[in-house]
């Protein structure tokens, strides 16, 4: 049968799943089928951690990318369009009382904010927060978008301001370094 297309090599798939993802680690590609499409791929997000898997022919055909930071750029998106620029804005920090953890976000209504904070985390949260800038909304809202994007995830989900949770070692040294 002569121009039958030969199926795809894990190799093949693997070069295909890196050039597509740069943002994503392959961890491993199972061998649990004939073909390689049909196989699952584990994947981890290399700015939050994330990991999960798809079917390869999923992952190339489909798109799939990191759904958690999909639902991030969501969330901010969405948050953008309610900004009220003629409203000075703050950026805030709140500690988990541990001390491994530390959400960064942004508000034009502090109090109201921090006192959801404490009211939706899953984890007792320090009394006090800490404003890291006040003013302008667009400045504001581009440094917390900034400071989440630079520093490890605490890797948190299922709960209201879930993927704003750092690690409070990587915000600290990216806060330290600025």
């Amino acid at each position: 049968m002569a121009g039958r297309k030969q199926p795809m090599t894990r190799d093949e798939a693997f070069d295909k799943l890196v050039l597509q993802f740069p943002s994503c680690e392959i961890k491993s590609i199972s061998d649990d089928h004939k073909y390689v499409t049909c196989c699952k791929v584990t994947r981890a997000c290399k700015l939050c951690g994330y990991e999960w898997a798809t079917k390869v022919s999923n992952a190339l055909h489909l798109g799939s990318g990191c759904g958690r930071c999909a639902k991030r750029e969501q969330a901010h998106a969405q948050q953008l369009a309610n900004i009220d620029y003629s409203i000075p804005a703050q950026v805030y920090r709140i500690d988990s009382e541990c001390g491994l953890y530390s959400k960064v976000g942004f508000t034009q209504n502090f109090k109201k904010r921090i006192n959801a904070v404490k009211c939706r985390s899953p984890f007792a949260v320090c009394a006090e927060a800490e404003v890291l800038f006040s003013g302008d909304a667009a400045a504001a809202f581009a440094l917390e978008s900034r400071l989440i994007s630079s520093c490890v995830s605490a890797g948190f989900s299922g709960f209201s301001g879930a993927t704003e949770w750092l690690v409070s070692e990587s915000l600290d040294k990216i806060l330290l370094d600025a």
